[in-house]
């Protein structure tokens, strides 16, 4: 599921020139598919709660398939642009619905391996989707006949999974009342702790991602290569984090915050670095893929503990209402680490107002996760089941 934005801006160059669009006619493409899944996976999440989420996935895949494969008929801007709305409304689901699955054929002390399992995959695909693409579309003479394949592939594994999970048996405890509403979700306090860190923590992840590609490139030189090798490097951080951070928190039987505040300083320490980084003349490729290393291991080994921290406070049928919540606060913090991050650091007329805020970012962090813990320790002491009436 991760691959499928990525793989629409790898092949655009190919779509444009094929249908004789424009570079802004591919903007308008990609902003496309941003406005779309901004809005169809909160609304996912949201449902997921409610729907049978071995449905809900098959469905997801097997309309994918479908619009991928319509794809290379589109041969107008407009029909392309429905087409890759409609993909992305249809690839939405994907992520709510396995994390469904995970909450509900899991025990609680082995959800954290599951989790780290799905998001290393994520991560490594993402290290290796610009070359699969590249040489996909070689191979195959075609950016088309790379979507048709890529639908084939999408349908084939609906079909797979609906044989292998026809009779998976939730393992999660019994829920023993209603499941809450998305206002009562939204009215407890976890959910806006759990918030807060994650729009620090996007804050922090698109503040990095955004410095390579604007600070370090201009101050630098880099070229394309040191970007992708960057990004790469970060990605492969990514696998090793997301890797580590669930068995750890499986093994540890207690607050998922308490890894998570050690993962957050680890961030601390690489952004720490941005600073002295930037102020060198020439940076050596090692220390800066090394940041990216160390950086996207604290990054994603964070996300999947916020992912465990919410699964504490809320029962299985209220976890996709919670993840709408907090993912959006994610996005938000992304979202100002964008334009306005670059609107502050052009009227304090240096970068080192940047590092220094994401600096601050990363310190913020480090203090919610503590916030987060002692909530942990709050709903942990009292001995009770996850429950919205139960959440400090």
């Amino acid at each position: 599921m991760i691959a499928f934005r990525p793989t629409l801006m790898i092949s655009m160059p190919s779509i444009l020139a094929d249908l004789g669009l424009s570079n802004s006619d591919g903007g308008v493409l990609l902003s496309t598919c941003q406005i779309s899944y901004m809005f169809a996976k909160p609304v996912s999440q949201v449902l997921s709660d409610n729907v049978d989420a071995i449905a809900l996935l098959l469905l997801s895949e097997l309309a994918t398939c479908a619009c991928f494969c319509f794809l290379p008929f589109a041969k107008t801007l407009g029909r392309m642009q429905l087409l890759f709305a409609f993909l992305m409304i249809c690839q939405a689901p994907h992520a709510p619905a396995a994390n469904r699955l995970v909450t509900t054929n899991f025990a609680a002390k082995e959800r954290g391996t599951a989790f780290s399992a799905l998001n290393a995959a994520a991560n490594a695909v993402s290290c290796a989707l610009p070359l699969v693409v590249a040489y996909g579309t070689i191979w195959l003479g075609s950016w088309m006949r790379l979507f048709v394949a890529i639908g084939a592939a999408t349908g084939t594994l609906a079909l797979v999974q609906a044989f292998y999970m026809k009779d998976a048996a939730p393992r999660a405890p019994v829920e023993k009342r209603p499941p809450a509403s998305l206002w009562t979700v939204a009215s407890t306090r976890a959910v806006w702790t759990i918030g807060l860190n994650y729009f620090l923590l996007y804050f922090v992840r698109m503040g990095i991602e955004g410095w390579i590609g604007t600070y370090f490139v201009e101050r630098h030189k880099a070229c394309a290569v040191s970007v992708a090798s960057f990004l790469c490097s970060w990605q492969l951080g990514g696998v090793l984090g997301s890797t580590v951070a669930g068995p750890v928190a499986d093994n540890r039987r207690g607050s998922p915050a308490l890894i998570g505040a050690t993962f957050a300083a680890v961030l601390l320490a690489a952004v720490g670095l941005l600073g002295p980084l930037s102020s060198r003349t020439a940076a050596a490729a090692w220390q800066v893929n090394g940041l990216a290393l160390v950086g996207g291991f604290a990054v994603y080994g964070t996300r999947i503990l916020l992912t465990l921290s919410t699964r504490l406070f809320f029962q299985p049928r209220e976890c996709g209402k919670a993840d709408a919540i907090t993912n959006a606060l994610g996005e938000l913090g992304g979202a100002v680490a964008g334009v306005p991050l670059i609107r502050f650091v052009q009227s304090a007329g240096n970068w080192h107002a940047y590092t220094n805020a994401l600096a601050a970012g990363a310190a913020t962090l480090c203090a919610a996760h503590l916030a987060l813990v002692t909530a942990e320790h709050k709903l942990l002491g009292n001995q009770e089941p996850s429950s919205c009436s139960k959440t400090p």
